[in-house]
């Protein structure tokens, strides 16, 4: 056996697995960024408003919601999936966050993300004013390789993984030493005959 070819052979066998696994199995993603606003919006001392604010529903990502007023107001942002229209039966559970005569606000999520969300607001009594809002939303999106650069990068790996094969085989089954083992010969005579055996001592 061929230690040395052998422990080629399995580095091939193994970086080619490795390069068709990452290429075809593990799949590539690229973060999208989706912007959304909402734009201002009056409201009396002691009047009150809702808007939807949308966005693409992800199985992973995270979405940041930024609001500003120009007067104190209270502010609440529900959950509504699947909501076209604004209407109180859009709101689905309580809350997930909500300010008391503010004049802005921040609030974020991560992981799975369902729209729209609702942003509710109502005067808080010091005046009439304007409010606005934007989101931003982050999305993981699964980007496939190119066509060519996969065949590419495939064939490479395939050869490796050949050369490693065979590599592993020779390895395995040739015989260690590249020359035969010489036996030793008896020293030759100048006729070209060994040296005769040497003769008992006379008694």
């Amino acid at each position: 056996m061929r230690t040395g070819l052998v422990v080629v052979g399995i580095a091939f066998l193994v970086l080619a697995g490795a390069t068709v696994t990452v290429v075809n199995l593990l799949p590539s993603t690229t973060e999208v960024q989706d912007r959304s606003s909402l734009v201002p919006q009056p409201f009396s001392a002691d009047g009150s408003g809702a808007a939807l604010l949308p966005g693409a529903d992800s199985a992973s990502g995270s979405f940041t919601l930024r609001w500003s007023s120009t007067a104190a107001v209270s502010v609440w942002v529900y959950r509504a999936p699947g909501c076209e229209r604004v209407s109180n039966a859009c709101a689905s559970g309580p809350a997930v966050a909500n300010w008391t005569r503010a004049l802005s606000g921040t609030w974020s999520t991560t992981g799975a993300v369902a729209f729209p969300f609702m942003l509710v607001w109502a005067g808080g009594g010091s005046g009439a004013g304007n409010i606005s809002a934007s989101g931003v939303q982050n999305i993981q999106v699964k980007t496939p390789m190119a066509l060519v650069d996969t065949l590419v990068i495939d064939g490479a790996a395939i050869a490796l993984g050949i050369v490693g094969a065979v590599a592993l085989f020779l390895g395995l089954f040739l015989r260690g030493g590249v020359y035969p083992e010489r036996r030793p010969t008896p020293a030759s005579a100048p006729d070209g005959r060994g040296s005769p055996p040497p003769r008992p001592p006379l008694e």
